[in-house]
C-alpha cells in the first residue's frame, strides 16, 4: 500500500501541534488581559488544623462555563487540597482566598510550597476541566492570629 506524501505531510502537521507546549498563562499585562494566577507568599495554620491560602487571578470576560481558583499545600511529608473559590471572569485582576482543614494531617508552622489553578469547567455536557492558568509559590505557612 503507498501512502501519498500530503496524507504523511498532514499527519506530520498534526502531531507536531500536539507535540508543542502551550503556555498555561498569558503575560499579566497582555492585551485582551491573559489569564494569570498567583500565590501569596505567607498562607497561614489555625490552631484547629485549618489552613488558609491566598492569591490573586485574572480571566477574560466572557470565558464559557465555571471557573474555579483550587490550590494544594504541599509539605515535606505531605499534600492536601485546600478550598476553592468561584472566579469572577471580567478581564480585572481578583483577590482569591481557600480555606480547608485536612483530615488527618501533621501539617506545621514553617516552609512550604502551594500550587494553584485557574480551572474553568465546560459548560456543556461533561463539566470536563480545561486549566487556563497554573501558578507555583514557596511559602511561610505561619500560625494564625488568634
Amino acid at each position: 500500500m503507498r501512502v501519498r506524501p500530503a496524507v504523511v505531510g498532514a499527519v506530520g502537521a498534526v502531531l507536531l501541534a500536539l507535540a508543542t507546549p502551550v503556555p498555561l498563562a498569558g503575560p499579566a499585562g497582555a492585551a485582551g488581559g491573559g489569564d494569570s494566577v498567583t500565590v501569596d507568599q505567607v498562607g497561614t495554620l489555625a490552631a484547629d488544623g485549618t489552613i488558609t491560602l491566598s492569591g490573586s487571578y485574572r480571566c477574560a470576560a466572557g470565558t464559557p462555563g465555571t471557573v474555579l481558583v483550587g490550590s494544594t499545600l504541599r509539605t515535606a511529608a505531605e499534600s492536601h487540597g485546600v478550598g476553592g473559590t468561584v472566579a469572577t471572569c471580567d478581564g480585572a485582576s481578583h483577590a482569591w482566598t481557600n480555606r480547608g482543614r485536612p483530615e488527618q494531617s501533621s501539617v506545621t508552622s514553617g516552609p512550604a510550597h502551594v500550587d494553584a489553578t485557574l480551572l474553568s469547567l465546560s459548560p456543556t455536557g461533561l463539566p470536563l476541566p480545561t486549566v487556563l492558568a497554573a501558578g507555583a509559590q514557596d511559602i511561610d505557612l505561619r500560625p494564625a492570629a488568634a
